[in-house]
């Protein structure tokens, strides 16, 4: 996956490629619950424990939402299938989409962790399911 571990590093990364860097962009942390990392099968995957820089999350960053991934951390939100009737398809929708925000990532923790829930039950062949929380940083306006 190509995240970085240390802020400062991608901050001088970036800095030193900003002539290439033509289109708004965001920096943003992704977090992990604890509870999700200790259930990972696969302990070399990310998440996993491990020294960042910073260890802790800024007060200024601002929470966008919750996403949640399946345990080779492909997206639930956007790339789940379901199968099942038109009707009950539409009951899913009608379920969840009042729980996502403008970046289409759940609003809040109670939710997240509902529809991880949901989704270990509904495919137990991605499970287990993981909860990530994604914060704003910055945004650079180009």
């Amino acid at each position: 996956m190509p995240l970085w571990e240390n802020l400062e590093e991608m901050e001088k990364y970036l800095a030193g490629h900003e002539t290439e860097l033509t289109k708004p962009y965001w920096i943003i942390a992704i977090t992990g619950l604890v509870q999700d990392i200790k259930l990972k099968t696969i302990k070399e995957d990310w998440p996993r424990f491990g020294t960042t820089n910073p260890s802790t999350l800024d007060t200024s960053w601002r929470m966008v939402g919750y996403d949640t991934v399946t345990r080779w951390n492909e997206c639930s939100l956007t790339g789940a299938s379901y199968e099942g009737s038109e009707a009950y398809l539409r009951s899913l929708q009608e379920k969840w989409s009042s729980c996502l925000n403008e970046y289409h990532l759940i609003k809040d923790i109670d939710h997240a962790l509902e529809f991880r829930d949901f989704e270990n039950d509904q495919v137990p062949s991605d499970s287990p399911h993981f909860i990530y929380g994604i914060w704003l940083i910055r945004a650079v306006n180009k």
